[in-house]
């Protein structure tokens, strides 16, 4: 045997191709592309978010509207028996017509806004609202969508009670916005 060839390995590797030379290059572009995506979708979700500032501001109230939306809420009576659907339909007009009022008090589309809308711009609420009441205002819309939505149980007299609520404030709302 001449001493001057090498064996063969065992496994010969010889047939794959080389890896190629600008690998940092490749490996670089692809991060970038990455960073671009992410870049594209994080300004799409910003945007997405941000779009209730632009909308066309609502109309101010009339006197007369405020009247006739706290008499309606005066007579709104929760409809016997208190079932899942009645519950459901009371709590959405209750929820609704503070919405409303609110919307036309203070300019803010709140009747086209989620819940996580409305919580986002709550604290630069431009209605005159003690800070508990305001509180209780958005507590009260995120239990609505919870008896809406999850089906959570409230009696007759609670419902009563939050419509009550409601009532008084729209009535302190209303009476510090016409002084």
């Amino acid at each position: 045997m001449p001493a001057a060839t090498k064996p063969k390995p065992p496994n010969d590797i010889s047939g794959l191709l080389p890896p190629p030379a600008d690998w940092v290059l490749i490996a670089g572009v692809g991060l970038f592309v990455v960073i671009v995506v992410l870049g594209l979708f994080m300004l799409f979700r910003w945007y997405k978010n941000n779009k209730i500032q632009k909308l066309s501001p609502v109309p101010k109230v009339s006197v007369d509207d405020v009247a006739e939306m706290i008499l309606q809420l005066e007579k709104m009576q929760p409809m016997t028996p208190f079932a899942a659907k009645e519950r459901e339909e009371f709590f959405f007009e209750l929820s609704v017509k503070l919405r409303t009022f609110l919307e036309l008090k203070s300019g803010t589309p709140f009747t086209d806004m989620t819940m996580s809308e409305i919580s986002r711009v709550w604290d630069d609420l431009a209605v005159e609202m003690g800070s508990a009441d305001k509180q209780q205002a958005l507590e009260f819309l995120m239990q609505a969508d919870r008896i809406k939505f999850a089906k959570e149980d409230v009696g007759v007299v609670q419902a009563e009670r939050f419509r009550d609520t409601v009532v008084g404030w729209l009535r302190s709302v209303d009476g510090r916005m016409m002084r």
